[in-house]
């Protein structure tokens, strides 16, 4: 007797309700499940008591070069342009971030930031961007000051505050998202696509989810209906299906087998002021505060009209702990260290014939939402 679903999804974040709607189309049964009470995973928005659109679990704004990757998220919402800017305040001073030529030109003397921008020019020919490391170790040694000052004004606290541990702890990969525009190009991301879902991440992903091949169960936690056999997870009744799909953490599957990998959190606090706009932009970042790090305006990230109210949203990083059920894990923390104890959960994985793993908290990676969506599609492929 054939299985109620082809396929259990756990989790409705991006990579699992692309999944699950790529899989329905192709008819197949698929039950999406999720721990959380609401759908959409990270992305997920709702409208605050002030009638701003809101996101709860940490800011997400889309851009991506991929046209796949935006073609296909177009199905299921029409989208609102927009271009992040972000300042960063040093010394009572605001800049542009990524840190660019306004940058020289507020910190540095005419002649000096003149020299700068040219010596900078030389030695980067036909870079549009530049990581903050290789300004650490250029020859020049103007450059190089340079790179020295951005390092102690941000990069060295924030990667510090943001990740709970020193530069030299954090795997290069996520350092070198730290760039330099050597322009007065002041948009934080380059991509060719950088938009808002116009009704929000929430509508967006209710539309991906609605299909009759997908059923949708919330505030359901997969070891709640589910065990581990010696090859394959056995599932409920209720739940079967002959394939799984995990999007969550893998440490947390395997009751942290291997010990628990380290992850960042955050803190949020929300705050509503009655005028029509706070910050002076969209992002603020604050490296040289002890315990914040940004401040995110909603109302100037989705292009919403409200008259005299605007909500705020503080962001505090602090370590996660599987032990406190009050916060989830975030962002993986990337080491050498880490990659192994991950590799080892991937290798228990494995052992189980039914079980697919996929996603940002499953590959233990650095997603971005495209990166996210494009996992997806990968594992599609394979499936296929």
């Amino acid at each position: 007797m054939s299985s109620k679903f082809d396929y259990l999804v756990v989790g409705s974040g991006l990579t699992g309700s692309v999944l699950a709607r790529h899989l329905a189309e192709d008819g197949k049964r698929v039950l999406v499940i999720d721990r959380r009470k609401q759908l959409g995973g990270n992305v997920y928005d709702e409208k605050d008591e002030a009638g701003v659109l809101v996101q709860r679990f940490g800011v997400h704004v889309f851009h991506t070069d991929s046209s796949e990757v935006f073609n296909y998220l177009s199905r299921f919402t029409e989208w609102v342009p927009f271009s992040i800017t972000c300042l960063v305040s040093i010394d009572g001073k605001m800049t542009d971030v990524p840190f660019n030529f306004s940058c020289i030109d507020t910190f540095w003397e005419k002649e000096d930031a003149e020299k700068l921008k040219a010596d900078l020019l030389a030695s980067f020919p036909g870079r549009d961007r530049v990581p903050v490391i290789e300004l650490l170790h250029s020859d020049n040694e103007s450059i190089r000051k340079f790179g020295e000052f951005l390092f102690e004004n941000d990069y060295r606290p924030y990667t510090c505050k943001q990740w709970g541990r020193k530069p030299d702890e954090i795997d290069v990969s996520i350092l070198n998202r730290v760039q330099v525009c050597l322009s007065y190009d002041n948009r934080y991301f380059a991509d060719k696509y950088q938009f808002m879902p116009k009704d929000g991440f929430t509508a967006m992903m209710k539309r991906m989810l609605d299909h009759p091949g997908i059923e949708l169960r919330l505030g359901i936690d997969l070891k709640d209906v589910s065990s581990l056999g010696e090859h394959a997870v056995r599932l409920n009744p209720d739940f079967d299906a002959d394939r799984i799909i995990y999007t969550g953490a893998l440490d947390y599957l395997f009751d942290y087998k291997y010990d628990p990998l380290p992850y960042r959190t955050l803190n949020w606090e929300y705050k509503t002021y009655d005028v029509d706009k706070y910050l002076p932009a969209p992002f603020v970042s604050y490296p040289l505060h002890p315990t914040l790090s940004r401040a995110i305006e909603f109302k100037s990230i989705t292009g919403q009209i409200i008259k005299g109210k605007t909500t705020v949203l503080y962001e505090y990083p602090l370590e996660y702990s599987c032990q406190d059920k009050g916060h989830d894990p975030l962002y993986p923390i990337i080491s050498d260290a880490n990659k192994t104890r991950f590799m080892a959960y991937r290798e228990e994985a494995k052992k189980f014939s039914n079980l697919i793993v996929a996603g940002r908290l499953a590959d233990y990676k650095y997603y971005d939402m495209d990166d996210a969506i494009a996992r997806a599609f990968e594992i599609y492929r394979e499936i296929k």
